[in-house]
C-alpha cells in the first residue's frame, strides 16, 4: 500500500474517531490487538466476549463511562467494567479492547512497517 493511500485511509478513520463513544450500537466489536480477546455487542442487553478459543455469552448495560458486563463463570456471575478510553475500551485487566476504526488503523501501521522494514532488507 503506497504511503499516499495509507494516509488518507489513517485520516479518515482518524476523523471518524478522536474521542470516546457516547453510545453503542449493535454489531459493534472491540477487540485486543493481538485477536485474543473481543467484545462483539450482539443485541442491545447481550454480548459475546471471547478469550482465546472460550467465547461467553454475556449480559450488559451502557454506563456512562463505558459498558458494565455480567459474565456467568462456572455458575458465577462475574462484573467487568470496561470504560471507554479514545481508542475503544478497557476492563478491569487485560488489554486495551480497540474499536474496529483503531483496530484496522493499527493493523495498517503495523503492515507498513512490516512492508517498510522489508524494504530495508533488500
Amino acid at each position: 500500500m503506497n504511503a499516499i493511500a495509507f494516509s488518507l485511509i489513517a485520516l479518515a478513520i482518524l476523523t471518524s474517531c478522536h474521542k470516546p463513544p457516547t453510545s453503542v450500537f449493535v454489531g459493534d466489536v472491540y477487540r485486543s490487538l493481538d485477536g485474543q480477546r473481543a467484545l462483539t455487542l450482539t443485541s442491545p442487553d447481550e454480548c459475546d466476549f471471547r478469550d482465546g478459543k472460550t467465547t461467553l455469552i454475556c449480559k450488559y448495560t451502557k454506563q456512562p463511562d463505558g459498558l458494565r458486563v455480567v459474565m456467568t463463570v462456572n455458575g458465577t456471575d462475574q462484573v467487568n467494567d470496561f470504560h471507554f478510553t479514545n481508542e475503544g475500551i478497557q476492563g478491569n485487566d487485560g488489554p486495551a479492547l480497540l474499536s474496529t476504526q483503531h483496530y484496522t488503523l493499527q493493523m495498517l501501521e503495523i503492515r507498513q512497517e512490516k512492508e517498510r522494514n522489508d524494504l530495508l532488507k533488500q
